[in-house]
């Protein structure tokens, strides 16, 4: 957000500031931060302050929330030095914390003093104030009785991202924009995720967390509602709005909450509304309708009686080409393949739960393979179309998605305006599909295409998600691949 000057402030305020700190020689405006409509470093005399200021009004202005909590945080956050009421202006002065945004990246000698400093803040003590809650802040994403496992007696700063992390010597926490009373190792969980987004793995992330104390003694089972309701709620602010930087952020809580599912050994099964976690009593071959929940789930069958069961597939032969390279994939040359014209499906609904081996041995027991990410890409888009049907964002015709599905599987054939113009059905959305990854050295599996419980964007042809193998989901199917043209069941 662009910021305003020093002298957009009304004079009132800027003498009240001057006779505190002396003569202003200069201003250097903040980079960064959306909760003030006036924020830099001030230049003065006696040294240099940094002032943020809104009008009375602004939308997302804390000022007083900051100056209340101020006193309470000075051991981990800079001292708050005046407030200013004036002109239709709240100020606040703040002494001045030399440094940059903290580096969270793998090997980034900031990660010490960031430990250091949010271990810190667990310890303060719980300033007496009516402050809110954190099962308050999460209420839209998950029930009451889950949300009561954050609960706890510990000041939390709820956005603990780099810029609100200033490293110079030591760490500072800056912006107490969100004050919350809850458990301490809920600001730890947060920041995990901002770890992924710095190129984390997981397991490095949940090493560094353990430096806490307040980690090391966080309940498993808490953590696992603080994953399910954290990533429902990135989901929904990179809906709302889908900048760069809101959708890694969720791509990152959405990575931590199938980790902390695999530490557990727990499916990942999304509910709808509530991001809920229910844990099978062991790997299942799914049909994919509602989500069931935990305990009923139908029994395993073998791979040769699901696919004695499952409807005809009609094979449509997809054109070769030079693939350009994606995020996931180098430049390569695709040749001409066969591909089945929808998710593989049991009574029109796509047949789930598979991991990526059980899925590429029902592949091979007809006759095909699971395809390679590149070659998915290639048929979902051919390197020109964005979307699988062209360059139109996804509607409620083309594709089974959060934002206009009815929360769980479809029939495979239930969106005709989704087609490619090959005629392959399902490409985006209603369930993700597994793809390889074979000329990666981790060999990593990769999902294609989001399903009824995915953002807009995830519905995109160059979209992939990076998971770990032994997955399986109600919401993960196959579409196998063929490099010669079967003996029925084709088209051209």
């Amino acid at each position: 957000m662009t910021k305003l000057g020093w002298k957009s402030l009304p004079s009132a305020a800027r003498k009240a500031i001057e006779t505190r700190v002396g003569p202003v020689s200069g201003w250097t405006a903040a980079a960064t931060g959306m909760n003030s409509t006036v924020a830099g470093a001030l230049h003065t005399s006696a040294g240099t302050v940094f002032v943020k200021a809104a009008e009375h009004g602004h939308p997302w202005a804390a000022q007083r929330t900051e100056a209340v909590i101020n006193p309470h945080v000075t051991p981990v956050s800079p001292r708050l030095l005046l407030h200013v009421d004036t002109a239709g202006w709240d100020v606040l002065v703040f002494e001045f914390v030399p440094g940059r945004s903290a580096d969270l990246g793998p090997g980034s000698p900031d990660l010490d003093p960031v430990a250091d400093v949010v271990a810190a803040l667990g310890r303060l003590p719980l300033p007496d104030l009516a402050l809110p809650t954190v099962q308050e802040h999460f209420t839209t994403g998950g029930e009451t009785a889950e949300l009561e496992q954050l609960a706890g007696r510990d000041l939390l700063h709820l956005d603990l991202n780099p810029d609100n992390i200033r490293v110079n010597t030591r760490a500072r926490i800056v912006d107490w924009a969100s004050p919350t009373v809850g458990a301490a190792w809920v600001d730890v969980a947060g920041l995990i995720v901002r770890l992924l987004d710095a190129g984390h793995t997981p397991e490095s992330a949940d090493r560094w967390a353990r430096r806490m104390p307040a980690w090391r003694s966080a309940p498993a089972a808490g953590v696992a509602v603080h994953a399910a309701v954290n990533a429902r709620a990135w989901a929904k602010t990179a809906q709302r709005a889908p900048f760069p930087w809101a959708v890694r952020l969720a791509d990152a809580a959405e990575q931590w909450l199938h980790y902390r599912a695999r530490r557990r050994s727990w499916s990942v099964v999304r509910m709808p509304e509530q991001g809920r976690l229910s844990r099978p009593a062991s790997p299942r071959v799914l049909v994919s309708g509602p989500v069931p929940p935990a305990g009923s789930v139908p029994a395993a069958r073998d791979l040769s009686t699901v696919a004695a069961g499952l409807d005809a597939v009609q094979w449509i032969r997809v054109s070769g080409g030079r693939a350009p390279a994606g995020e996931w994939h180098p430049a390569q040359d695709v040749p001409d393949l066969w591909w089945a014209s929808a998710p593989l499906a049991e009574d029109g609904l796509p047949v789930t739960g598979l991991s990526l081996v059980a899925a590429a041995q029902l592949a091979a027991l007809l006759g095909g393979r699971l395809p390679t990410s590149a070659e998915w890409e290639w048929m979902a888009g051919r390197g020109r179309r964005r979307f699988p049907w062209g360059d139109e964002p996804p509607e409620p015709g083309s594709a089974n998605l959060r934002d206009f599905g009815p929360g769980c599987a479809t029939p495979v054939t239930a969106h005709p305006a989704g087609r490619t113009a090959e005629g392959l059905w399902d490409v985006a959305g209603n369930v993700w599909e597994w793809t390889t990854a074979p000329w990666r050295r981790d060999r990593i599996a990769l999902l294609r295409g989001g399903s009824y419980n995915s953002l807009i964007q995830y519905a995109s042809c160059a979209h992939a998600n990076d998971v770990p193998g032994h997955l399986s989901s109600p919401g993960i199917g196959l579409r196998p691949v063929r490099h010669t043209p079967p003996t029925s069941g084709a088209a051209t």
